[in-house]
């Protein structure tokens, strides 16, 4: 995959180190610190374009249709929104946006950024199970041979519809639905999705692919 980050923050080069260490994939890192890209030259297995991430023309450097994903993952929310709408216009394939402040999640739906990452969420949501003791085993001790778990979060602007209606391969199952507060709500084949729901499924790897081109169209 081809896959362009938005800022050398410490949380991608952290996940650009692991990326380096577990898969092969093109990786290329805007970022605006000429001695910061220096710095990291030695450490990454990475290019690098030198600018700010959310001007178009350095944007299209890294040449958007050829790009499987686009993280808008600076230090700042309104620099990443910004990013991300720039990127979606340039016409990036997939464009994940990442953001610290809860409350900018619904503008983002607002603005067509659909996926979404907020670091904070998944950290306090650990804390509470940590508390619950319910962290005796990790989800990847379950999630065994080719499966693969992938999440959608439904556009604010569509209507609701079954999970049935969905359409997705067979292989392909829900496994939970996370309603826009966070809150699970539970599976059925009748249930309606409402917009702004976060739908996670366990799939085969095989299937991925299927799923984002999807996913991409709705």
């Amino acid at each position: 995959m081809r896959l362009v980050f938005a800022g050398a923050s410490n949380l991608v080069i952290r996940t650009v180190q692991q990326l380096n260490e577990q898969t092969r994939h093109d990786i290329i890192i805007i970022e605006n610190d000429a001695a910061l890209i220096d710095t990291l030259n030695d450490q990454l297995n990475a290019a690098f374009i030198q600018g700010d991430a959310s001007l178009p023309s350095i944007l299209k450097e890294a040449n958007p249709t050829s790009c499987d994903f686009f993280f808008a993952s600076t230090d700042r929310d309104e620099s990443n929104m910004i990013a991300a709408l720039t990127a979606k216009a340039l016409g990036y394939k997939r464009v994940v946006v990442i953001i610290k402040e809860e409350s900018y999640e619904p503008i983002c739906q607002e603005l067509g950024l659909e996926e979404i990452i907020i670091p904070l969420r998944t950290v306090r949501r650990d804390i509470i199970n940590i508390i619950d003791g319910e962290r005796e085993r990790h989800l990847s001790d379950y999630i065994r041979a080719d499966l693969r778990l992938f999440s959608f979060r439904v556009s604010s602007d569509t209507e609701a519809q079954s999970m049935a209606d969905l359409g997705f391969p067979k292989d392909t199952k829900p496994i939970v639905v996370y309603d826009d507060r966070d809150t699970p709500r539970a599976l059925s084949e009748e249930m309606m999705i409402q917009p702004g729901d976060e739908v996670v499924f366990l799939t085969h790897k095989s299937s991925l692919k299927t799923l984002e081109n999807k996913l991409s169209r709705k």
